[in-house]
C-alpha cells in the first residue's frame, strides 16, 4: 500500500470536502486529523505521501512542529491556508509552499501531480 495523504485543518467540513475530492479522484489512503498533537504522533511513525496543512488550528494550535519535523526528514508538505500573511512562522519554514484558501480542485490535483502522487493511493 502507498503511502497515506494527510489532512491536518480543524474545520470538519473542510476536511469532509477535501477527503470526498480525494476519493473521488481515485485516493483512498487518506488520514485526517484535527488537532495537532494526534497528527504529530502519526507523522513520528509514517510518513506520509504528501501532507496537506492549515497553518492555523483551533485553540491556538498551529501545524508547525508537524511541518518541522516532516522538513527534517524530508517529508512532502504543503500549507492550506487562509492567511495573508505567515511572516509569523518559524524561520525553518519560511519559502514552504502554501495554498491559500479557498483553493479549487484543480489546485490540489497539481499540487499532486508535482509530488509524483497519482490516484489508487
Amino acid at each position: 500500500m502507498s503511502a497515506p495523504l494527510l489532512i491536518l485543518d480543524d474545520d470538519p467540513a473542510q476536511i469532509m470536502a477535501l477527503e470526498e475530492f480525494l476519493r473521488d479522484a481515485g485516493h483512498t489512503n487518506i488520514v485526517s486529523f484535527n488537532r495537532a498533537a494526534p497528527a504529530l504522533a502519526f507523522v513520528t511513525k509514517t510518513l506520509p505521501a504528501l501532507a496537506l496543512l492549515d497553518v492555523r488550528l483551533a485553540a491556538g494550535e498551529t501545524s508547525e512542529e508537524i511541518a518541522l519535523h516532516l522538513l527534517s526528514v524530508g517529508a512532502p508538505f504543503v500549507f492550506l491556508t487562509g492567511l495573508v500573511n505567515l511572516d509569523s512562522l518559524n524561520n525553518r519554514l519560511a519559502g514552504t509552499h502554501f495554498v491559500e484558501k479557498p483553493f479549487s480542485t484543480d489546485t490540489i490535483l497539481t499540487l499532486l501531480a508535482d509530488h509524483g502522487i497519482h490516484a489508487g493511493g
